[in-house]
């Protein structure tokens, strides 16, 4: 980590220690003083799981053997809550997933939470978004301030197997650092936030692999300033503007002290080279709320060279104008829903391909009484897309416009029959899309699709038996240019308890029946299991699959695969320390 970015996050971290040690410091005494007093509550849990497959007529699509295990534990004293988790599961071969491990703990006391280990955290959109990191980071929420700030790493190195089709880890190990402090009120709130990330040289890694190049050591730095205030009683005005300074391979030439500025230095916390990109991503919106309704408009834009290392996914060279209505009518019985928006990239006009998009979509629900329930929603999405011919200056026009549109539409109805005792219900869907290709003006008949979908299902129990059964009716068609496929799928479950409800089984089948230009294809689906529960604490569970693919005139596609899981689960909690006094010993201290 550079100096500066170093200097900044330990004072950050200072300053938080010195106001987390100024805060209560008379109750901590005072819990210290009758520390006999106090007890030590431990809760907990762990999972074991193993899982079986095999197929004949296809090759294997997982292993044939896999375990997990899962556990938790969280200790509580003198006010300090300290969770603790622990995930691992054994490496995947058929997809060149590695094995993994989550370790973590995140002992909490009133507004002051440290974070060790294997954690997540989030400090806006445009810096930190989530992510996990190996690490430690702290979190003090001392009444309306806030200061939070985290260092870890990222990624780890690129794995053995350079052909691994799961591996999502970069080629160098990324560590990340970061923090937030502001103030947030009740009308208003106002947050710096920063995030930065370096690659660390790795020793063996050849510059040419199987994949291509090795990439250069990328690092990565970004500052926002985050907002909201109360403008009246229900009207909100909210916004975040950030700044990026992005390098791709920080190794190459460094820019000289004339072509540095405090943009592509970010103020100087970042050391440009040639290779420096930077940009800039803002939103601002305006919230309306009042009790029967809300309205939000919101206008976000993202230059091309913005660019966090902080989030998994990121959209950038793009505008986005949205706009969103909510209304409550007949006493809260009616309530709709509407949403519009345009979207825009290549704002710079730099690539071949220019995109403009319209989303729109409408959602009601109503529920008359108890017994009825109605639900629909409409959607229209359309992407209109640009193609400039730049390079042949002889062609007659220079550019195409090219069009998608797809409209989905659903609607469902929920009747409630039967009574309290004995409950059941009767649930219809139906839902239809349709997706249209056009070139300049023309529908493109072939790149046409249409999608039906339509089911009953019927559900009904007996609580006091502990027995629910479900059955059901689905219908689909697909039409995608030339290809028609039809599918019918009964289905039927039942749910039974034994024991005083100590086992849980289940029971679940379905049929299908489809057909794709003259194929026909039968799969059929079973699926059983059940859990049981030994005093209270330990959980024993069996679950079994069998999927079977019959029918089909082309031998190839026939085939069976077969699922199965064995899982154990124990979960514990009690405490240590002294008990309250019986009650006599009570009255006998009063009288004293």
């Amino acid at each position: 980590m550079p100096n500066s970015s170093r200097h900044t996050l330990l004072f950050v971290l200072l300053l938080a220690s010195c106001v987390c040690a100024a805060q209560d410091v008379e109750g901590t005494i005072n819990r210290l003083k009758n520390l006999k007093e106090q007890q030590l509550s431990i809760t907990g849990g762990i999972n074991l799981t193993s899982q079986f497959y095999d197929a004949v007529g296809i090759a294997n699509r997982r292993d044939n053997f896999q375990w997990g295990a899962r556990a938790s534990l969280n200790f509580s004293f003198l006010g300090i809550n300290a969770p603790f988790s622990f995930v691992f599961s054994e490496a995947n071969q058929n997809f060149g997933l590695p094995s993994y491990s989550f370790v973590g703990i995140s002992p909490r006391y009133k507004w002051a939470t440290l974070h060790a280990g294997d954690r997540s955290m989030s400090f806006s959109r445009y810096t930190m978004a989530g992510i996990s990191f190996r690490g430690v980071g702290l979190t003090l929420e001392p009444g309306k301030f806030h200061v939070s700030g985290f260092y870890g790493k990222l990624n780890r190195a690129l794995a053995n197997d350079l052909n691994a089709l799961g591996d999502l880890n970069g080629f160098y190990q990324r560590n990340g650092y970061g923090f937030r402090v502001g103030y947030g009120g009740k009308k208003t709130a106002l947050y710096a936030n920063f995030f930065g990330a370096d690659d660390q040289e790795e020793d063996g890694l050849p510059p040419q692999t199987e994949l291509g190049p090795v990439l250069g050591l990328q690092n990565n730095k970004v500052i926002s300033l985050e907002g909201r205030q109360q403008l009246g009683k229900n009207l909100s005005l909210f916004g975040e503007l950030a700044h990026s300074a992005f390098n791709g391979n920080r190794s190459a030439a460094p820019l000289s002290d004339a072509e540095t500025n405090f943009g592509n230095s970010l103020f100087g916390l970042f050391s440009p080279t040639d290779e420096t990109q930077t940009g800039q991503a803002y939103q601002i919106g305006l919230a309306y709320n009042q009790t029967n309704y809300g309205l939000q408009a919101r206008y976000e834009r993202i230059t091309r060279g913005f660019r966090t290392l902080g989030a998994l996914f990121f959209n950038k060279d793009s505008e986005n104008i949205t706009l969103g209505l909510n209304r409550s009518f007949l006493e809260n019985k009616l309530t709709v829903f509407v949403n519009g928006g345009l979207e825009r990239t290549n704002l710079d006009s730099e690539e071949q391909e220019s995109t403009n998009r319209i989303i729109a979509s409408a959602n009601l629900n109503y529920r008359p009484d108890d017994k009825w329930m109605l639900s629909g929603g409409y959607s229209n999405f359309r992407n209109d897309t640009k193609l400039r011919a730049r390079t042949n200056l002889l062609a007659p026009v220079d550019s195409i416009f090219l069009a998608q549109v797809t409209q989905s539409a659903n609607v469902m109805v929920l009747r409630q029959l039967g009574s309290k005792d004995k409950p059941s219900s009767l649930r219809l869907m139906l839902m239809r899309q349709l997706a249209n290709n056009i070139v300049n003006d023309e529908v493109n008949q072939n790149a046409n699709s249409q999608v039906t979908v339509a089911s009953l299902a019927y559900t009904a129990g007996n609580p006091d038996a502990g027995l629910q059964w479900n059955t059901g009716l689905t219908y689909n068609t697909t039409r995608i240019g030339t290809i028609n496929n039809n599918a019918l799928s009964p289905t039927l479950g039942i749910n039974k308890n034994f024991f005083n409800n100590a086992l849980a089984t289940h029971l679940q089948t379905a049929l299908s029946l489809s057909e794709q230009n003259g194929d026909s294809n039968r799969v059929f689906n079973l699926s059983l299991g059940g859990t049981y529960r030994l005093a209270n604490s330990h959980r024993l569970g069996l679950r079994a699959n069998h999927i079977n693919r019959f029918g089909s005139e082309l031998a190839d596609r026939n085939f069976r695969e077969w699922y199965g899981s064995l899982t154990y689960g124990y979960s514990f909690g009690g405490s240590i320390g002294r008990k309250d006094k019986p009650e006599h010993d009570k009255l006998s201290d009063d009288r004293k």
